[in-house]
């Protein structure tokens, strides 16, 4: 039997005051199941309450996921009008929260670095594996930031691979295995997508 309910409502924004643009409940749109990220938040059950948290819309901090957390675990990240649905186990609960990424002049780090050394490893392999699948696509290079300069927007690792033209990168996007191995390398990131940044680059245009 369900405890009882709970509402919250976020802001990203630290440097201003909270300058969004309240959001009622019903219009707020529920986080995508991927950004949920403990199971145990995510299911119901007979001694837990909901715990619903909504962030409403606004300028400040609008690029950026909030992280939810529930005594202390990361539970959630929420982007501008949205919410999500927690379970929570009943009496006493710590929720707090902070900004991903750059949000209103805060860093926080988006990092694979507690994630096991053999589960990289299986990550990395995953990816050069699928040269075997796709051709015109070059090997795939790993690495950690070693830049001295604190531009990194909280990004600590890198991978870059070459293709032969524009039809090898869009094979190996479209191909099921780097759909596998893309959704291993995301659950494997700290804030799921909202830890990833991609871009294509054309070496020999003319910028």
């Amino acid at each position: 039997m369900i405890k009882g309910i709970i509402f919250l409502t976020t802001c990203a924004s630290i440097l201003a005051a909270c300058s969004s643009k309240t959001l009622p409940n019903d219009s707020a749109k529920e986080v995508a199941i991927s950004r949920v990220f403990s199971k145990s938040f995510s299911d119901p059950g007979p001694d837990k309450g909901i715990l619903i948290v909504k962030r409403d819309e606004g300028i400040y901090g609008g690029a950026c996921a909030t992280k939810v957390y529930i005594n202390a675990l990361h539970a959630a990240n929420i982007r501008p009008g949205e919410k999500v649905t927690l379970y929570v186990p009943a009496g006493k609960v710590i929720v707090s929260a902070e900004p991903s990424g750059i949000c209103a002049g805060a860093l926080v780090e988006e990092s694979i670095d507690d994630v096991p050394t053999d589960e990289k490893a299986a990550i990395r392999a995953d990816l050069e594996a699928l040269r075997e699948h796709v051709g015109g696509m070059g090997p795939v290079r790993f690495s950690a930031n070693v830049s001295p300069e604190p531009f990194a927007r909280g990004f600590t690792h890198s991978f870059t691979v070459d293709f032969d033209d524009e039809a090898a990168r869009d094979a190996y996007l479209a191909h099921p295995e780097h759909q596998r191995a893309g959704a291993r390398l995301v659950a494997a990131l700290a804030g799921g997508t909202d830890g990833l940044l991609v871009i294509d680059l054309d070496l020999a245009a003319t910028v």
